[in-house]
């Protein structure tokens, strides 16, 4: 009989001890979930401090011209209050890691956003516009000897030095660093042979990379495909190679006289353009040569340039600047009582022409 009491005991016990346990550990699972639930919003309210920090990043900078040395590198908002929260600015130039220096250079911006104890970062870069001079650092044209004198508009600055030689100079963005500058030479360089050289846009590392032409007028890249084409006029040819100037091609051997001038590609719809100033007309081909058309009749041009954005082809005259459309209607003289004798060059992007 006692033994029997003690065992109901127990069992009670035992009983009582299980609830007491099951007790426990419902509020222990309603405090996680209640803290989960807690986390799960300061997270959210951490990630909208973050975005939030990177407008007003953008913000700071559309309003300040000069916000690179008014923030620089270390003077971006820290741990200011927002709502709940606080949130942070970080700034890096990738580049050179000086946001000081470089007006075209871009910045990575790292929002930091924080709530109770919850952190989100995110991060975006921010790339300059191209400047209204973009043209100059496409397609620059001199008749005299083409010396660098330093680097300047994302590029390089060309100085005359009348030393009797032409030359048609053609120079990649100076943005990544790496690309180079092509350009002929037509007289008076090694003995008068005429040459395409490269070099990088500092001036250093001057190649020679072809020799025995004849009057090269007119120099193009097609980067994507690592192709260069230049006009040989004394010659009538239009040729290309290689960007390093190996396996030269005979694209196009007219062979009707001196007569080839100016030189644009259209690389997405694989044209060339170009002109004859004495057989008055503007024609165009495939890249590879074939198929030639007459384009523009009438017209006794001596350099062309594309605007591919608007589909317009611009060129020069003795005393007149003209444009049409790329198939060559709808001509058009635009400005007149001027003497552009060599090279165009147009600015889609700032709304400008260069002669």
């Amino acid at each position: 009989m006692n033994n029997r009491r003690g065992s109901i005991y127990i069992l009670i016990l035992s009983a009582s001890m299980l609830v007491a346990i099951i007790g426990i550990s419902a509020l222990t699972t309603a405090r996680i979930q209640h803290r989960a639930a807690t986390g799960t919003d300061d997270l959210a309210e951490a990630r909208l401090y973050a975005r939030s920090a990177l407008e007003i990043a953008v913000h700071n900078i559309s309003q300040d011209p000069d916000w690179r040395t008014t923030y620089g590198n270390t003077n971006w908002p820290k741990n200011q209050v927002i709502g709940n929260g606080t949130y942070t600015i970080e700034a890096v130039d990738p580049e050179d890691g000086d946001v000081t220096t470089g007006d075209l250079d871009p910045i990575e911006l790292t929002g930091i956003g924080m709530r109770g104890m919850a952190t989100q970062k995110i991060r975006v870069r921010l790339e300059a516009d191209p400047p209204p001079l973009e043209a100059l650092n496409t397609a620059l044209h001199a008749e005299a000897q083409l010396q660098i004198v330093n680097e300047t508009v994302n590029g390089a600055i060309i100085e005359v030095t009348n030393s009797g030689a032409s030359g048609y100079f053609y120079a990649l963005r100076g943005k990544p660093a790496g690309s180079m500058m092509y350009w002929t030479e037509r007289t008076s360089d090694a003995g008068g042979v005429a040459k395409i050289k490269r070099a990088n846009l500092d001036g250093t590392g001057v190649e020679v990379l072809i020799t025995g032409l004849s009057m090269p007028n007119g120099i193009a890249l097609d980067v994507g495909a690592s192709k260069m084409y230049w006009l040989d006029r004394s010659v009538t040819k239009i040729q290309r190679a290689n960007i390093d100037g190996t396996v030269v091609e005979d694209l196009i051997i007219d062979g009707t006289g001196s007569d080839l001038w100016g030189l644009a590609l259209d690389i997405a719809a694989g044209k060339m353009y170009w002109a004859r100033h004495i057989f008055s007309k503007i024609l165009r081909a495939n890249l590879d040569g074939t198929v030639t058309e007459e384009v523009i009749l009438g017209v006794r041009a001596n350099s062309v340039a594309l605007d591919l954005s608007s589909g317009k082809i611009y060129w020069t005259e003795s005393s007149t600047i003209s444009r049409a459309n790329l198939d060559g209607s709808l001509v058009e003289a635009l400005v007149t009582g001027v003497s552009p004798r060599f090279g165009i060059a147009v600015d889609p992007t700032g709304g400008k022409m260069y002669w």
